[in-house]
């Protein structure tokens, strides 16, 4: 139920006080306090353990589950048939191809209805509900700068609960520990790996991006988010996103002012992680080949890249079963029809075979699975491609190229190396959303961030 009670009982008092903090600055704003509740999800499953803890048999987060995606309907319902422009309609086009694949997979494959819904509008359904709210504000400047601003003081505050998270992890369990992050997650820490990117992108873009003074020092504490639950993707992609937003351009002479600062960055990620340093401890010894060498293996199960690349090499881990996706039947769909479809969702969501692994369910690998591997099991390569054109629709909202691609390259390498929480994490897709929002261009109505000091 909870991984250390001490530390839960430690530390979700500040969870609780900052949640009772920003109620008072949202009361009154139905969608300011639909964030607000969206970002405390933690706190909401902290307490449904805790009710439980002490022999309580209410299930309060599948409650606030509910809530949340009611709510959310309420707050779009009248937005999702006015369609602003072609990329609204197509978004909601490929949305509805996506739902037809998913429900014809739930009516042929069957399974509890109660964990279909859950899946279909708590963990997919509420990005597409998101943007549906989120979409007016390209024409409503006021809105937007509230919006905005609530969202950065949100990001604050995980950044400060990161850092008492980190002050009790060290004199509790006396290392870091994965499983919180900030107010957003009591039970996992995929959000660890988004976050602090998503925050940062959203920060850069608020401060009309250019970031100097201390704004440099505010926009280097997200990756804290990362830090704090020991998550060694921000190590390596933080300083590079970062690298991207801020030079200038991608000549030379722009970014060797930024390659210091991205060192800098890489250096106290890699030292503060106990896998990526030899001495297996926070803050160990900076060797950028055991760490290089870690990240290789952990993907691909060989540090030897000659190897991997050979026709030798046998899959494992996120890395290496991404060359399955050329191979159907080793993913486990044998039949015509599971290309289209999939194995459905059923199975993996009550883990009928274990976890989501290479070995179980039908898969020919070793190791931990991509999303992308994962989508095209569950969905079949139609649903799985969908979900990725969805994606990039949403992000066609942008009329900067250069952070078109960068959120088009995160998200790409995070759907292939990770777990897909940057679009599909409810948190983060909301600061995407926002940032697809603010940031695109409307004839003489251009909505221009305002500065945070």
């Amino acid at each position: 139920m909870f991984e250390n009670t001490t530390l839960y009982f430690a530390y979700y008092p500040f969870v609780i006080l900052s949640f009772i903090f920003m109620l008072k600055k949202v009361i009154g704003n139905k969608i300011g306090l639909y964030i607000v509740m969206i970002f405390w999800a933690g706190m909401f499953n902290f307490l449904s353990n805790l009710l439980q803890y002490y022999g309580i048999p209410i299930n309060l987060f599948n409650i606030y589950k509910i809530i949340i995606v009611i709510w959310g309907i309420y707050l779009s319902y009248r937005n999702i048939l006015n369609y602003n422009n072609k990329i609204d309609m197509s978004v909601s086009i490929v949305w509805i191809l996506f739902s037809v694949i998913f429900w014809y997979s739930y009516i042929f494959y069957k399974g509890d209805l109660i964990t279909i819904l859950s899946q279909y509008f708590y963990k997919l359904g509420l990005i597409y509900i998101i943007y549906n709210i989120f979409k007016y504000l390209r024409y409503d400047v006021e809105k937007a700068h509230y919006i905005n601003k609530l969202v950065i003081t949100i990001l604050y505050i995980q950044i400060i609960l990161s850092i008492i998270k980190i002050i009790l992890s060290y004199i509790i369990v006396g290392h870091l520990v994965e499983y919180i992050v900030g107010s957003v997650s009591s039970g996992g820490a995929g959000t660890a790996v988004v976050l602090p990117i998503s925050g940062l992108i959203l920060y850069w873009l608020a401060n009309d991006k250019v970031l100097k003074g201390r704004k440099i020092i505010i926009s280097l504490s997200f990756i804290l988010i990362g830090i704090a639950s020991a998550k060694r993707t921000p190590v390596f992609m933080f300083p590079f996103i970062y690298l991207l937003l801020t030079a200038q351009s991608l000549k030379f002479n722009y970014l060797i002012r930024y390659i210091p600062i991205a060192f800098i960055l890489f250096y106290i990620g890699v030292r503060s992680n106990p896998s990526l340093n030899p001495e297996k401890k926070n803050w160990g010894s900076f060797n950028i080949n055991y760490a290089l060498n870690y990240a290789l293996e952990y993907n691909f199960g060989e540090t030897d890249i000659g190897y991997i690349l050979s026709p030798e090499y046998e899959n494992q881990g996120r890395g290496g079963n991404l060359f399955l996706i050329f191979e159907p039947q080793r993913i486990g769909l044998k039949e015509g029809y599971e290309y289209i479809i999939g194995k459905g969702i059923y199975d993996v969501s009550v883990k009928k075979y274990g976890r989501f692994l290479g070995g179980s369910y039908d898969i020919e690998s070793k190791g931990l699975m991509s999303s992308l591997i994962g989508n095209i099991y569950r969905y079949g390569y139609i649903g799985a491609i969908l979900i990725i054109i969805f994606v990039l629709l949403i992000f066609r909202n942008v009329a900067d190229k250069k952070l078109r691609m960068i959120l088009t390259i995160f998200y790409l390498w995070e759907l292939i190396f990770y777990s897909d929480q940057f679009m599909f994490s409810s948190s983060s897709a909301i600061i995407i959303i926002l940032v697809c929002m603010i940031s695109s261009y409307k004839p003489n109505n251009y909505i221009i961030a305002e500065s945070y000091q």
